[in-house]
This record gives structure tokens, C-alpha cells and sequence, in this order.
């Protein structure tokens, strides 16, 4: 529960601090004095609610302290695989290239623009360009 002794310090204290304030609650009712009961409890209800407020401050601390670690952790992971990846794919690199020539020097898109032009081509030597009549 407690992250360091400041905090454990600071859980002994309001809970000692909790305890008077609710004996002194509880002896101002009986004595009735209900002014200082009331001013009792909600001073109570202000250490409840700081108390609660660093409770969610801690385990906000905490998770995103865990979320960075799996983050990191995943660079790591990501990184082997990318280089296990290269070394596997490195080894059928040479095979692909017997199988798939591509001319030195063209881009990508050039021979897309060839293939594309060679199939118009065709499909104009068919017919399938022809002229829609209107």
C-alpha cells in the first residue's frame, strides 16, 4: 500500500489524526456541542477526501509508470523481430530477384506505367476501346 515511508508516515498520521478527530466528534455530540461535532466531521470528510485523492494519484503514478515499461518492452520485442525479419528475408532476397528481374534503374511506378501500357495495348488490338456510339 505504502510507496515509501513518507507515505506509510503520512497513512499512520491521518489515521491516528482520523481517530481523534472522530473520538473528539463523538465526545462533542455527547457533550452537545454540535457546532464543533459538525466542524469534527467535516474536517473528517476533507482528510477522507485527501487521503482518497492520493490514493488515485499513486495508482495513476503507478500505471503510467507500468504502461511506459510495456511500451518499452514492446520496442525491445519489436526490434528483435524487425532483425530476425531482415536476416530471414536476406537469405530468400537473392532467389526473388533470380525469379523476379527487375530492370536497373526503373522505379516502381515506371514499370506500373508499362505494364499499364502494354494492356491498353491489347485491349485496344480487341476491340475494348472501341468508340461508344452516342
Amino acid at each position: 500500500m505504502c510507496t515509501s515511508t513518507l507515505d506509510c508516515d503520512f497513512v499512520a498520521l491521518c489515521g491516528v489524526s482520523r481517530k481523534v478527530l472522530e473520538e473528539h466528534r463523538a465526545q462533542c455530540q455527547k457533550n452537545g456541542q454540535y457546532a464543533e461535532a459538525e466542524v469534527a466531521s467535516k474536517r473528517l470528510a476533507q482528510l477522507k477526501l485527501e487521503e482518497q485523492n492520493r490514493r488515485k494519484e499513486a495508482l495513476r503514478g503507478k500505471h503510467i509508470e507500468q504502461r511506459l515499461e510495456v511500451e518499452e518492452h514492446h520496442k525491445v520485442e519489436l526490434k528483435a523481430f524487425n532483425t530476425s525479419w531482415k536476416e530471414r528475408f536476406g537469405k530468400h532476397k537473392p532467389y526473388h530477384q533470380q525469379q523476379h528481374p527487375t530492370p536497373s534503374g526503373s522505379s516502381t511506378a515506371a514499370r506500373s506505367g508499362c505494364i499499364h501500357a502494354a494492356h491498353a495495348e491489347r485491349q485496344q488490338a480487341l476491340g475494348a476501346y472501341a468508340e461508344r456510339p452516342q
